[in-house]
């Protein structure tokens, strides 16, 4: 298989509007990705002559990170989008900053990259619904129902979703830091490789969810239903776990280091290679 010619394409979503906005460039990420998994085989294969210019001395190493897009301010609060808005706005890229979605039904729409930054979205219906790479940092979705829905790689950073519904809800690499999931029901939800730092996740339903990889340091899980969950390798260090039933999860290969563990349910749970709190 032959080398390829750069510059690689970017494909048209990473063209325009969505590049003039504040948000992570996932498209030019995924080039990046495949520039650097194709550089080893390509210098030992084509020694004699390159393609890739000065980028074939380049060793591999992990991609550069691109910045967080930032919480924005919404001066005389969010203004609620009219039924008459909905068919034009609603949609891919959509610009919804500060604008108020409370207690629509907007399940099955498409959302994929849209920017929700501090918008008001309580009680809100998202069900089945393409969330993919969204932002929604610093939204108020208390009561949200996201049942089934596709977020993944979407940013939660800061949000308010107490007594939510997110069952089923796939969000694989997602970002949550500081996001608020007091009595959310997460119950088989996805989760995997997501930052869950500092969570606050009080009484929070996780059953049978899938938080393998998961960096969940600090997090607030005290009175959690864990039961049946996937943990393998996530980072639970400092995590308050008090009271907790994390019993017939997967904790192998976890670091809780710090945890506090106290009245946590364990049985059955299966602790093979974790670190323990001392």
């Amino acid at each position: 298989m032959d080398c390829p010619n750069l510059p690689l394409p970017l494909s048209k979503r990473a063209t325009g509007r969505h590049l003039s906005r504040s948000r992570p460039v996932l498209v030019a990420t995924s080039a990046i990705i495949l520039l650097f998994a194709f550089l080893p085989g390509c210098q030992e294969k084509d020694k004699s002559r390159s393609r890739l210019g000065p980028l074939a001395s380049v060793s591999p190493s992990p991609p550069p990170s691109f910045p967080t897009p930032q919480a924005v301010e919404c001066g005389g609060g969010p203004q609620k989008v009219g039924v008459d808005e909905l068919e034009s706005l609603v949609v891919p890229l959509a610009d919804l900053t500060c604008r108020s979605l409370d207690n629509l039904d907007l399940s099955g729409r498409a959302l994929n990259g849209a920017d929700l930054r501090g918008c008001s979205a309580r009680g809100v219906k998202l069900d089945n619904s393409d969330l993919t790479g969204a932002l929604f940092i610093g939204c108020d979705m208390t009561g949200a129902s996201l049942r089934r829905s596709n977020a993944m790689g979407a940013i939660f950073i800061g949000v308010r979703a107490s007594r939510s519904s997110l069952l089923g809800f796939q969000a694989g690499g997602t970002d949550w830091r500081e996001a608020d999931l007091t009595e959310a029901d997460a119950t088989e939800a996805i989760f995997n490789s997501s930052m869950l730092e500092g969570i606050r996740a009080k009484r929070a339903k996780f059953e049978r969810a899938y938080l393998s990889a998961a960096n969940l340091t600090g997090a607030d899980l005290e009175g959690a239903q864990l039961r049946g969950a996937k943990l393998r390798y996530a980072t639970l260090k400092a995590a308050n776990l008090k009271g907790a039933d994390l019993s017939f999860a997967d904790l192998s290969g976890c670091d809780l280091s710090n945890a506090n563990l106290e009245g946590a349910s364990l049985e059955g749970t299966n602790l093979e290679g974790a670190k323990l709190p001392k």
